[in-house]
């Protein structure tokens, strides 16, 4: 689902129960803005540390099971793969995927625009 990036900002406000996000625009400044904001309502909300991952093997590789829900955050996701994402519904953790804009982000982003459970932020500069 598709968020307006601009509304976010200005109410500070989005559903808890989505727990995975994309960000991705051409606005590096808007990009940080809106990652921040989400650890942060996530935080207050009780959510433990966050991670910064390279890959999602991270994840499956070092998830126990009485340890706290966490933010992980990902900054490159070249492979990523549907089944990936689906996976990631198991988990109470969150993730943010975090991209500028680029050829291959395209079909990543028709998947989370597509897609209720999954959380879409376009950033971009304000003519």
């Amino acid at each position: 689902m598709k968020v307006n990036s601009i509304d976010f900002v200005l109410s500070n406000k989005i559903d808890l129960e989505n727990k995975i996000y994309l960000i991705s625009g051409n606005e590096p400044t808007l990009i940080e803005k809106i990652k921040n904001e989400i650890i942060v309502l996530y935080k207050g909300s009780g959510y433990g540390g966050q991670l910064n991952i390279k890959d999602l093997k991270q994840i499956y590789n070092g998830a126990e099971l009485f340890e706290d829900k966490k933010i992980y955050i990902l900054e490159s996701f070249p492979n990523l793969k549907e089944e990936e994402l689906e996976g990631l519904l198991a988990y109470e953790d969150v993730f943010i995927f975090v991209s500028t804009n680029s050829p291959k982000t395209n079909k990543i982003k028709k998947n989370f625009q597509n897609n209720p459970n999954r959380v879409l932020f376009d950033c971009y500069e304000l003519s």
